[in-house]
């Protein structure tokens, strides 16, 4: 099969979202650079890219995360219409290929550095495989059981070899350019499918391969590591910000555990000298049962039981060196009481932290969707949020679905409320930090109240605002 032209897209779930956070997706440009020379390469972000189905394309690819599986769906079957070969990789696909087969030609189980390349080369020889699996993913039930041809590296990437991105490939330019390091994570919560997917060892790309694309990053970027403080060449990177003639602005993923680290101070130095305005850390939770019952703890940092003296103290420590502190915090944990909205924003109020909430989901394939998956709403099966959207896809102990969403919602109001934006801007180091503050602040305040409106639009009917143990007995007694 002669390949000359090949279509990547990323699908978005809501423009709400991208147009709030305009931020380069970082899987084009990869992928693109992963892309034989010969081949033309044409990228479609479809927040800001209206996808051109009419013009010739002899392979569509297709990465996506599970909230933005349904859009996935319909793009790769209208390419399919028309006799295009769809190929589909990233997280969804990895824990669900036997689901997206249906919709693609080709499905990729794992990261793309090793056998991406080598589709193109099977392609060329008119080798067709179904699935292309990179890594060891017995534990993903099913894997053995995949209809159709399968081609199978036993091992993840290195990464030593990893390419700069093709960011001259992307058609449109953005607030925020990317830059990753490091991939994998240790820490395994139960919620989350990045350890499933990455692995739990820490591999690090090539210290003067990083070293080149820093150079060559806007003056606001975002570092998309799973944890920045984790990559093993953290202090060169950041000496090597610092030596650069740009002055920039920059946010990064990491954890509160960087307190315990023994160059915590010097890191945390570095990286504020460096131009780190803005530090998103997982917060998750203010009840210690929660932490515990997700296997999270040790991710923020605690030593031992949860203890929230030290979250708080944690954030100070960050917030001390100019750096603001961004808190993910989800809500619907299976016996979370009402009382919880409350508690978060009391906490929130007392740190100034800058919140990012959403609701708990059970993500396919994670130790918590096993847990819980008896409980799943079956209107909104294959339904998955993002941040700040109020969706819960299964049912919990104490709360109903529309107590847990209006819940979220009213106290998001009291979060993003113009007394609370002014309050935290005032409590924020005067420069580049205000600034990255203030836009995350207003993109919340917009997709919040987006919502609020929707409120009663999206909500389940009377019939359908259940607790858990009344829908496991009401389904029992259907079966």
């Amino acid at each position: 099969m002669e390949i000359k032209k090949i279509k990547i897209i990323t699908p978005n779930k809501k423009a709400t979202h991208a147009e709030s956070f305009p931020m380069a997706p970082p899987v084009l440009a990869y992928l693109a650079a992963l892309v034989p020379g010969d081949i033309d390469v044409e990228l479609f972000d479809t927040t800001k890219d209206p996808i051109d189905y009419d013009s010739h394309s002899d392979l569509v690819c297709i990465s996506f995360m599970t909230p933005m599986a349904q859009q996935a769906e319909k793009i790769a079957r209208r390419f399919r219409e028309k006799g295009v070969r769809v190929v589909v990789g990233g997280n969804h696909p990895t824990f669900n290929p036997n689901e997206v087969k249906q919709f693609a030609d080709t499905v990729f189980i794992g990261e793309a550095e090793d056998n991406f390349p080598k589709m193109f080369e099977h392609l060329k020889n008119d080798e067709f495989y179904d699935f292309y699996i990179c890594g060891d993913y017995d534990y993903i039930p099913n894997l053995d059981q995949l209809n159709g041809k399968v081609f199978h590296l036993k091992h993840r990437p290195t990464l030593d070899n990893s390419p700069i991105p093709r960011k001259d490939l992307l058609k449109n330019k953005y607030r925020f350019d990317t830059i990753q390091t490091t991939r994998g994570c240790p820490f395994a919560c139960d919620f989350c499918s990045v350890t499933l997917a990455q692995g739990g060892k820490i591999r690090s790309r090539p210290l003067e391969v990083v070293k080149k694309e820093v150079q060559s990053l806007g003056k606001t970027f975002f570092m998309i590591d799973d944890n920045c403080f984790t990559a093993p060449h953290i202090v060169e990177i950041l000496k090597e910000l610092i030596k650069s003639k740009k002055k920039r602005l920059w946010g990064a993923s990491g954890s509160l555990s960087v307190v315990n680290h023994p160059k915590c101070d010097e890191i945390l130095k570095l990286a504020a000298k460096s131009g780190l305005r803005l530090l998103m850390v997982g917060i998750e939770s203010v009840e210690k049962a929660n932490l515990l019952s997700c296997n999270t703890a040790k991710k923020i940092g605690h030593k031992g039981e949860p203890n929230i003296e030290f979250t708080k103290n944690a954030i100070k420590k960050i917030q001390s060196y100019g750096i603001t502190v961004v808190g993910f915090m989800m809500f619907g944990f299976f016996d979370e009481e009402g009382t919880i909205f409350e508690k978060a924003y009391r906490f929130i109020k007392e740190t100034n932290i800058i919140p990012l909430p959403g609701i708990v989901q059970l993500l396919p394939k994670t130790k918590l969707y096993y847990r819980h998956q008896d409980y799943l709403i079956p209107r909104r099966l294959g339904q998955y949020d993002l941040f700040g959207e109020p969706f819960i896809t299964h049912y919990i102990n104490k709360l109903t679905p529309y107590e847990l969403e209006s819940g979220l919602l009213n106290i998001e109001k009291k979060m993003y409320s113009w007394r609370r934006i002014f309050t935290q801007l005032i409590h924020t180091k005067p420069g580049g930090a205000q600034v990255l503050s203030l836009a995350i602040l207003l993109a919340m305040r917009r997709i919040s109240r987006y919502y609020l409106k929707k409120l009663e639009e999206i909500r389940l009917p009377d019939e359908e605002q259940l607790l858990a143990p009344k829908f496991l007995e009401l389904k029992k007694a259907a079966e």
